[in-house]
C-alpha cells in the first residue's frame, strides 16, 4: 500500500492528540515553563534561556541544541507597551498552532524552521556522514493582556510601570512545572518565599517543643507549656511532608497541597478553630493563593507567643486534707527582678472575679517569712491583674488570668528592711481552700533571643496595684 505524506502527517497528530489525552487524564498541569532566565535593558526584556511546554503539548527549548537564526538572545521592547496607569501587561511565548503550513518554510504560518544538524556518521559503518535537516520550533514574544493563542502560548512574565515611571516586573508566577522556575523573579519568587516559610515553621516549632525536651510531664506543665506542646504536635504532623517536597523539581501543585495540610494543622490554634477556606489550585497564577495560606499560617503562629516560658508552682499542703489553706511554692530563677507575672488557672466553671479575690486574700512571700508575716498579719508581695494593653505588648494569651506581682518593703518588728522576697528565694503563695482556690499557678520568665531564659518582666505600666 501506498502511504502518501498526508497518512504519516495525520497519523502524527492522532498520535499526538492521543498522548496529550492521555496526559492531561493524568497530570492536569502538564503545561507551564520549566526554566527561564533574563535581563531588562533600557526597558527592552532579553531572554538568554527558555524551556516550557505549550498547552498542545509542543517543547520550546531555547536556545536548544540546533544553531539559530538570527543568533543571540531573544528579544522585545517592553516599555513601549507598558504605560503609567494601565493594567500590566504580560509577556507570552507563543507559537503558531499546527495547520496546513506548518512545516512550509517560506510561509508566515510555519511552526518549525528547518535547519541542519552537524553531519551524522552511519551507525552500522561508522562513515558517510550527511548533514541532515531538522524541525527547530519557531517562536516569538508576544506581549498582551490576554492569551494570543490558547493552546499554543504560554504567558512568562508580567510588567507594569509605577507611579515613578520605572518599568517593574510584578509578583504575577507564571504556570510551572516545577517551583524552581520562579527563581528568576528573586527575592519576591514563591520559590525563595517558600524556603523562608519553611525555616520559620521549622523554628518555631522548636521553640514550641522546648517544654518538651525539659523533661517535664504534662501535667506539671504549666497551661502555657501544654498549649506550646499542643501546637507543636500539630504542626509537626504536617511539616515533614513539605520538607520532603521543597526541592527545585517539585510541581507547585504538591507543594500546594502540603501547605493545605499545614494550614488545617494550625487552624486549632488560638480562640478560632476556623481554618482558611481554600480554593482549588489555579495553575494559571498560583502566587496569590500561596501567599494567602502562608499569611494565615503566620497569623495562626503569631497566636502562640513563645518569648516567654512558664515555670509551674508545686502545692504543697495535698498531703493533709485538713490543713485550711493552700500552698503554692517555686523556687525563683536567677534575675527574676521585683515584678512577675503569674497565672491562675481556673477550675472547672471558675470566674476570673473569683480567681482575683481569691489572690487579693492571699499571702505571697518568701517562705521563711510566712511565720513573720502571719504574726505580723501582713500579706506581703501585691498583686493585681494585667491590663488588656499589657497583655497585648507582651503578646500573652488574652483568656488567661494574668497577674502582677510586685515585690514591696515590709515592716516587721526588729527585723530591720525586708522585702517580701529576694533573688531565687523559694516563693510561696498561701490562700484559703474555698470556691476562689486556682486549680494551678504557673511563673513567666522571658527568654533571650538565643533560646537561654532571661530573668525580670518588663515593669508593668502604671503604678496602681490592688
Amino acid at each position: 500500500m501506498m502511504l502518501s505524506p498526508q497518512h504519516l502527517q495525520q497519523n502524527d497528530r492522532y498520535w499526538h492528540a492521543h498522548l496529550r489525552h492521555r496526559l492531561q487524564a493524568v497530570a492536569p498541569h502538564y503545561w507551564g515553563v520549566l526554566t527561564l532566565r533574563f535581563e531588562i535593558v533600557k526597558e527592552i526584556l532579553s531572554i538568554g534561556e527558555l524551556e516550557c511546554i505549550l498547552p498542545d503539548g509542543l517543547l520550546v527549548a531555547f536556545p536548544g541544541g540546533l544553531p539559530r537564526n538570527p543568533p543571540g538572545n531573544v528579544e522585545i521592547d517592553v516599555g513601549a507597551a507598558c504605560r503609567s496607569g494601565e493594567a500590566p501587561v504580560k509577556v507570552w511565548c507563543v507559537v503558531n498552532p499546527r495547520g496546513s503550513h506548518a512545516a512550509v518554510q517560506d510561509s508566515q504560518e510555519r511552526r518549525y524552521n528547518s535547519v541542519l544538524d552537524e553531519p551524522s556518521v552511519d551507525e552500522n559503518t561508522g562513515d558517510g556522514a550527511l548533514s541532515l535537516p531538522r524541525l527547530q520550533v519557531r517562536f516569538q514574544l508576544h506581549l498582551g493582556t490576554i492569551s494570543p493563542a490558547p493552546q499554543s502560548a504560554v504567558p512568562l512574565l508580567e510588567f507594569v510601570r509605577g507611579d515613578n515611571q520605572q518599568l517593574q516586573v510584578t509578583a504575577y508566577h507564571a504556570p510551572m512545572l516545577r517551583i524552581e522556575a520562579a527563581d528568576c523573579l528573586g527575592q519576591t519568587s514563591l520559590w525563595r518565599q517558600l524556603h523562608a516559610f519553611h525555616d520559620r515553621l521549622w523554628d518555631k516549632l522548636s521553640q514550641l517543643a522546648e517544654p518538651g525536651r525539659s523533661g517535664d510531664t504534662e501535667d506539671t506543665a504549666g497551661n502555657e507549656r501544654r498549649q506550646h506542646l499542643a501546637a507543636a504536635r500539630q504542626i509537626g504532623a504536617c511539616l515533614p511532608p513539605l520538607s520532603t517536597l521543597l526541592h527545585g523539581r517539585t510541581h507547585p501543585e504538591a507543594l500546594y497541597q502540603a501547605l493545605a495540610r499545614i494550614v488545617g494543622a494550625v487552624s486549632g490554634i488560638g480562640p478560632n478553630p476556623l481554618p482558611l477556606l481554600m480554593k482549588p489550585y489555579q495553575h494559571d497564577d498560583c502566587q496569590p493563593q500561596f501567599q494567602q495560606a502562608m499569611a494565615f499560617v503566620a497569623n495562626r503562629l503569631d497566636t502562640v507567643d513563645t518569648r516567654y516560658e512558664t515555670l509551674a508552682f508545686l502545692r504543697t499542703d495535698q498531703h493533709d486534707a485538713s490543713l485550711p489553706e493552700a500552698c503554692f511554692e517555686r523556687r525563683l530563677p536567677a534575675g527574676m527582678g521585683d515584678d512577675l507575672i503569674v497565672e491562675l488557672e481556673p477550675r472547672e466553671a471558675q470566674t476570673p472575679s473569683q480567681l482575683q479575690a481569691w489572690l487579693d486574700e492571699a499571702m505571697i512571700a518568701d517562705a521563711a517569712l510566712m511565720p513573720l508575716l502571719r504574726r505580723a498579719r501582713v500579706a506581703g508581695a501585691t498583686a493585681r491583674p494585667l491590663q488588656p494593653h499589657e497583655i497585648e505588648r507582651e503578646k500573652l494569651r488574652p483568656q488567661a488570668c494574668l497577674f502582677w506581682v510586685r515585690n514591696q518593703p515590709l515592716a516587721l518588728d526588729d527585723q530591720g528592711a525586708q522585702t517580701a522576697f529576694g533573688d531565687s528565694a523559694m516563693l510561696q503563695i498561701v490562700g484559703r481552700k474555698n470556691d476562689g482556690l486556682p486549680a494551678a499557678i504557673v511563673l513567666y520568665r522571658r527568654k533571650q533571643k538565643n533560646g537561654a531564659s532571661a530573668g525580670a518582666a518588663p515593669a508593668p505600666s502604671g503604678d496602681q496595684h490592688a
